[in-house]
């Protein structure tokens, strides 16, 4: 169990990771992928981030391994948020194993999902740039 705020505080020091109250089901604390968890910290120790949750598809088993973000730096972040796209370019620029599967921006935020490798020492089937 890596419990978010805590866990990110602690490494980064003065950074700022926010829960956004109300908005995690989970709470305050969580499973999080790994991936997931350092996409996070290199933002938080960047800007500071609010994550308003870490949902999960159905019922997915194991680390959360998506955010919604509402706020990077302080500004928000979703449709028609001015902050969104330097967000959004930031995330693209990002490589693997380090950057998100999936960037989607909404009404309520930037969600970002991480892929889990079910067999990483399986055969490479895709060849990334």
């Amino acid at each position: 169990m890596v419990v978010v705020g805590v866990a990110l505080l602690a490494v980064l020091g003065a950074a700022v990771l926010a829960l956004v109250p109300g908005g995690d089901p989970a709470g305050s604390s969580a499973d999080v992928d790994m991936g997931l968890l350092s996409l996070l910290a290199v933002l938080t120790a960047r800007e500071g981030v609010d994550v308003a949750a870490l949902p999960r598809d159905g019922d997915a088993q194991g680390p959360a391994r998506s955010a919604l973000l509402t706020a990077v730096g302080g500004a928000p972040v979703g449709s028609g948020a001015p902050a969104t796209a330097a967000l959004t370019t930031w995330l693209d620029a990002q490589r693997p194993p380090s950057a998100a599967d999936t960037v989607e921006v909404t009404g309520d935020g930037v969600l970002l999902s991480h892929r889990h490798a079910s067999d990483p020492d399986g055969p490479v089937t895709e060849v990334s740039p």
